[in-house]
């Protein structure tokens, strides 16, 4: 516990933080990778945030 000049026992300064998770943007959650032929499909469950995702592909 901190004290003053005076050796007076200081109040401890505390504040919670609550995350606002309606504005959150959340990566896409179970992401599966399946091949079908020659093509590759994605599927993910929707974030309710995030109407769009970008998907970059690297060789």
């Amino acid at each position: 516990m901190p004290y003053d000049k005076d050796n007076n026992t200081g109040i401890p300064y505390q504040m919670n933080f609550k995350r606002d998770t309606s504005t959150l943007n959340l990566p896409p959650q179970n992401v599966v990778v399946k091949r079908k032929g020659n093509d590759i499909v994605l599927t993910w469950d929707k974030e309710k945030n995030n109407p769009k995702y970008n998907i970059y592909y690297r060789k």
